[in-house]
């Protein structure tokens, strides 16, 4: 049975959140991993996914009109989440550091901000989610990149998003060290470094997906088959290892970010198809759930920071896991009931 969503990607997309949530945690503990890379990941996929639906382009609307349609598609994918847990998190910083009303109506200003999509650009916002950032980043570098890849089609993966991967990097390393920045401005403030971050990261996944489309054209016997799952596995855990024993901000986030484009080639090409329906059902509704894990974790850090002279790091760390799991939860809940009311005035 052909499957719409694959296994390994979702399952990665869960652990991958799990990172991002024990970065996050450095709010109120010490530093446990360069938690960051899980945004690499996100961004890879999310270019790899975007030249697949590119792929389907037949030339039948023109290119204006295909890009606000894709990034409409997007939007959608996420926005009504955001707005749930948005709000979640503005009452529960409001609650735990209450200053007063002035501070409230501020927040309410600044929320609009999160909203927009636009703290990428340098535009202030409240940021209660603390990943208002990633959004903007990946909405806006589809807004640029998916009409070159239109128009230059083949151009584009095989010259164009490499030589973007290899001028971003490259100028991170030796302008920077370490990829994980965000609102660092760059090309004299014209810009920030998170966009160009997200530009070069969707361009490997871009890469990656030809590299995908290779192997899947390829015929691939039993040892050939084990040889790539090693590659896939070993990338994985190769990041993970390193962002682990390399917790701070290192060069060695690139050789992360490497493997991280290899491996999300190899999953997307050997689609997960060997593994069982259940198992693969269990993978499916973790990588769902993952994003309202990514959008109702930073608030609860936040808060926590406040209380870190009250408790010691392991109840800290239990209260987070329990606080992350039940709004969580609630977001998901909340979400879909709204969404089922629009979808039926719609």
């Amino acid at each position: 049975m052909k499957r719409s969503r694959n296994p390994i990607i979702d399952l990665m997309r869960f652990v991958f959140i799990i990172c991002v949530v024990l970065h996050h945690a450095i709010l109120f503990r010490p530093r446990i991993m360069a938690g960051y890379i899980g945004v690499e990941f996100f961004f890879i996929v999310s270019g790899w996914l975007m030249m697949k639906k590119l792929a389907a382009y037949t030339g039948e609307i023109d290119v204006g009109t295909y890009t606000f349609q894709f990034i409409k598609h997007k939007l959608s994918a996420f926005y009504i989440e955001l707005l749930v847990s948005s709000i979640f998190g503005l009452i529960a910083m409001q609650v735990f550091n209450w200053q007063g009303m002035k501070a409230l109506g501020a927040a309410f200003v600044y929320l609009m901000g999160d909203f927009a999509l636009l703290q990428i650009w340098g535009f202030p916002v409240y940021s209660a989610t603390g990943v208002v950032w990633f959004l903007s980043a990946m909405v806006s570098a589809a807004l640029i990149m998916v009409p070159l890849a239109l128009k230059l089609e083949k151009i584009f993966n095989y010259v164009l998003a490499p030589v973007l991967v290899l001028c971003i990097s490259g100028t991170l390393i030796s302008q920077i060290g370490y990829i994980g920045v965000v609102l660092e401005p760059a090309m004299g403030g014209w810009i920030h470094w998170g966009l160009l971050r997200a530009i070069a990261d969707m361009s490997l996944g871009c890469i990656a997906y030809e590299g995908t489309m290779a192997i899947r054209k390829m015929k691939v016997n039993e040892k050939y088959s084990l040889l790539l799952h090693f590659i896939e596995i070993g990338g994985y855990l190769g990041t993970l290892t390193i962002a682990i024993i390399e917790p701070d901000s290192s060069k060695g986030d690139f050789i992360m970010v490497f493997l991280l484009g290899v491996s999300v080639m190899v999953s997307f090409a050997t689609t997960g198809s060997e593994i069982s329906y259940r198992l693969a059902l269990l993978f499916n509704n973790l990588g769902k759930f993952s994003l309202f894990i990514f959008l109702n974790h930073f608030y609860i850090a936040h808060v926590l920071s406040l209380y870190v002279s009250q408790f010691s790091t392991k109840q800290l760390d239990i209260i987070y896991a329990i606080a992350i799991l039940i709004l969580s939860l609630l977001a998901l809940f909340v979400s879909r009931k709204i969404r089922g009311k629009v979808f039926k005035i719609l």
